[in-house]
């Protein structure tokens, strides 16, 4: 992959991650935490990429913030309250993180959001809905499968409902 770009393409792409860095610790959006967990995602890599210590710094500051963020049932606020389809989101990006790392407070919060989030799968397949935040039905599913290879056991449960009703074309998925 170091081939791919020339010195001088490399340097342009640090020089521009790094900008991406700054701006993303100068502006937060704790309202809808969905756009907080994403931002926390790009400030791990940018810092993984460039090994910049202020990078770190705001991945570190936004990662704290996330976990604070969490409400004691387990949801992580969207516009003032809980909504499932973007729980689902945020386990999504939560997934995408730790397949990347180690992290067992991240784990703790996703396996809580995930305790949360069951109890709103309907048996006729649909999940959410107008008693949400922002009244969306949309499941991610990749984070199930991710977190059932852990071992789970409420990512399992999550999964094998999905699974049955994706199959009985029930589910509303973003990609269909």
């Amino acid at each position: 992959i170091q081939d791919l770009f020339s010195d001088i393409e490399k340097d342009l792409i640090i020089k521009h991650l790094l900008k991406g860095s700054r701006w993303l610790s100068k502006y937060e959006n704790p309202i809808v935490q969905n756009q907080m967990i994403a931002s926390m995602n790009a400030l791990y890599w940018i810092n993984r990429i460039t090994n910049d210590s202020s990078a770190q710094k705001a991945f570190n500051k936004r990662r704290k913030k996330i976990l604070e963020s969490q409400n004691e049932e387990g949801w992580f606020p969207e516009n003032g309250g809980a909504d499932i389809g973007y729980s689902f989101k945020d386990l999504d990006l939560f997934a995408a993180y730790l397949a990347e790392t180690d992290d067992s407070e991240v784990l703790s919060a996703a396996v809580r959001l995930m305790g949360f989030t069951s109890n709103f799968l309907h048996p006729d397949g649909t999940a959410g809905g107008d008693y949400g935040s922002r009244c969306t039905q949309h499941i991610f599913p990749y984070n199930l499968e991710y977190f059932t290879k852990k071992d789970i056991k409420v990512a399992d449960q999550m999964l094998t409902w999905f699974l049955y009703n994706f199959e009985q074309k029930r589910i509303i998925h973003p990609n269909v």
